[in-house]
């Protein structure tokens, strides 16, 4: 195994949060990054008077940068039509990925701020 391949080994991963072998990823790279594969929640909100996108999404890829589980979910906020992020919180499980997003979204329905550093979810 080359080193590149080293280093990427645990790089990809299934919805179910399985890893897959760079092979398999490769494979399968057209159904794993297909949008409607990979969208977990999307919601436009008003909040304060301005329009907001709160999208989750699978990422495929680990976003773990150091010790821990990966993190292969994200919600993000963005202002709505913008690609500029307000917001972004990543996750290990779809379980918490959905969890996550219904916190932003039902918060911020209510016209209350998130605890963004915190939200309000179940972790194991």
């Amino acid at each position: 195994m080359g080193e590149v391949a080293k280093q990427t080994e645990g790089f990809y991963f299934q919805r179910d949060g399985t890893p897959l072998t760079n092979d398999e990823a490769h494979k399968r790279m057209k159904e794993l990054f297909d949008d409607d594969y990979r969208r977990i929640g999307f919601d436009t909100v008003t909040f304060r008077g301005m329009t907001y996108d709160v999208s989750t999404a699978f990422l495929v890829i680990n976003h773990q940068y150091g010790d821990g589980p990966p993190l292969i979910f994200e919600t993000m906020i963005f202002v709505h039509g913008s690609s500029h992020d307000e917001y972004m919180q990543r996750y290990s499980t779809e379980d918490e990925a959905v969890a996550g997003h219904r916190y932003i979204v039902d918060t911020l329905r209510r016209n209350e701020l998130p605890d963004l550093m915190q939200p309000q979810i179940e972790r194991p």
